[in-house]
C-alpha cells in the first residue's frame, strides 16, 4: 500500500536482487535545522544525476571453528549501497553493491552487484514512473560488455520530492482547508508486474489533528476505492523538521520514535512508519536522514 510498503518504486527495484539494509529515523539531535528546507517537486532536469543510500555495519562471527566455541567478535565491515543514476534521455541504471572486507586474511573479501535498468518519466505533479526493462547479477562491473542482462518488465509509480538535496518518497498533497500539519493529505501510487497484468492503483488519506495521525489505505476495485486498512498514531511536534510519533499507542507493541517531517502550504512528507529510505544526491554532503 501507499506509504505502507517498506520498499517501493526505486527501492523495490533494488530489493529484488539483494537483501538490503534497514534505516531508522533521525535522532532529532541538536544538528536538526530549525528552518525546514523547501519541498521541490522533481522534474526531468533536476532528477538527472546519481542518488545513493549506503550503510556500513560490523560483520560479526558467532562461531570460532578453530576453537569450536561460540563467540561474538567483529571480523570485518559489511557495506551495502544502492545508487540510481537518472540520465537526461529518460533512462536509468540502478546499482546495488554488497561488499564485505575482513580484518584478517582468514576469510576472503567478497563483493556482489545487482543491476537494473529501464526508463523513467516524471509528471507535472511530481509523480515518478519507473519502467523496468532488465536486470543482471555479477561480481564485477568493470567490463559492462561482459554483464549478462535478463529482460524483465514491471512498472511502479509514486510521488517524490527533492528536499535538501535528497530524494524523498511519498509526498502528499493537501486536500481542502488546513493549517500547518493539521488537515487532510492525499497520495496515490500505481504498479504493474507485467504488461499482461492489470495496473494496481492505491490511495492513502492522512487525517491529522493536533495530536493524532490517522492513515487510511485504499485500493481500486474497478472504478471504486475500497478501504483496505486504517491505523492511528499519536504524535507531538518536536522541531521544524521532525515529530515524535507513537505507533500502536496504548498497546504492548507501542513504540515511540522521532520521524522526519517536512511540509509547506501544499505538500507534506512524513515518515510516520519509521521505514522510508531516502536517496541522497551524490554531489551533496547533506545526509538527508
Amino acid at each position: 500500500m501507499y506509504q505502507k510498503r517498506f520498499y517501493t518504486v526505486l527501492l523495490l527495484l533494488a530489493v529484488l536482487f539483494l537483501p538490503f539494509i534497514g534505516c531508522s529515523s533521525s535522532s532529532g539531535g541538536s544538528d536538526t535545522p530549525d528552518i525546514p528546507p523547501a519541498i521541490e517537486l522533481p522534474t526531468m532536469d533536476t532528477i538527472v544525476g546519481s542518488w545513493t543510500i549506503s550503510e556500513t555495519t560490523d560483520k560479526r562471527d558467532e562461531k570460532d571453528y578453530d576453537r569450536d566455541k561460540n563467540v561474538d567478535e567483529i571480523i570485518g565491515q559489511e557495506t551495502e549501497s544502492i545508487t540510481f543514476t537518472f540520465n537526461a534521455d529518460g533512462t536509468f541504471l540502478a546499482t546495488q553493491k554488497e561488499s564485505v572486507e575482513y580484518i584478517s586474511g582468514f576469510y576472503p573479501n567478497s563483493i556482489a552487484y545487482g543491476l537494473k535498468k529501464g526508463s523513467y518519466s516524471i509528471s507535472a505533479d511530481g509523480i515518478l514512473t519507473i519502467n523496468l526493462a532488465g536486470e543482471a547479477f555479477t561480481n564485477s562491473i568493470e567490463d559492462p560488455d561482459k554483464i549478462v542482462w535478463t529482460a524483465t518488465t514491471s512498472m511502479e509509480s509514486v510521488s517524490y520530492a527533492i528536499i535538501g538535496n535528497a530524494l524523498y518518497p511519498y509526498v502528499f498533497s493537501r486536500v481542502g482547508d488546513g493549517s500547518g500539519l493539521v488537515g487532510t493529505w492525499e497520495g496515490f501510487s500505481s504498479s504493474q508486474d507485467s504488461p499482461s497484468d492489470p495496473i494496481e492503483y492505491e490511495r492513502t488519506l492522512i487525517e491529522i489533528t493536533e495530536s493524532t495521525i490517522t492513515k487510511q489505505n485504499y485500493y481500486k476495485d474497478t472504478d471504486e476505492w475500497v478501504l483496505d486498512d486504517e491505523e492511528t498514531y499519536a504524535y507531538a511536534p518536536r522541531t521544524a523538521t521532525t515529530i515524535t510519533v507513537t505507533a500502536e499507542p496504548g498497546t504492548v507493541n507501542e513504540e515511540t520514535y522521532v520521524a522526519n517531517c517536512f511540509l509547506d502550504e501544499d505538500f507534506l512528507y512524513i515518515d510516520y512508519d519509521d521505514n522510508n529510505l531516502v536517496l541522497v544526491k551524490d554531489d551533496s554532503r547533506h545526509a538527508g536522514r
